[in-house]
């Protein structure tokens, strides 16, 4: 019972300070070449991040339809 208790208590300190330091610990992990080379290919298997990608980079027109 008081293993399981410290096991959440340290679990929800873990989280908050993952949580507050969020953005040091990503750059912290992609400063590694090998890390951002695996997050990049990740994000492009996702269809809306690489359409917006694409999209920004080659600059194609949105597929906005203009309301008549």
């Amino acid at each position: 019972m008081e293993r399981t208790f410290l096991s959440f208590v340290g679990s929800m300190i873990a989280l908050y300070f993952g949580y507050k330091y969020r953005y040091r610990l990503i750059n912290m992990l992609l400063k590694r070449r090998w890390l951002r080379r695996i997050a990049v290919g990740f994000a492009m298997q996702i269809p809306l991040i690489r359409e917006q990608m694409m999209g920004s980079i080659f600059s194609t027109p949105s597929k906005r339809v203009d309301p008549v």
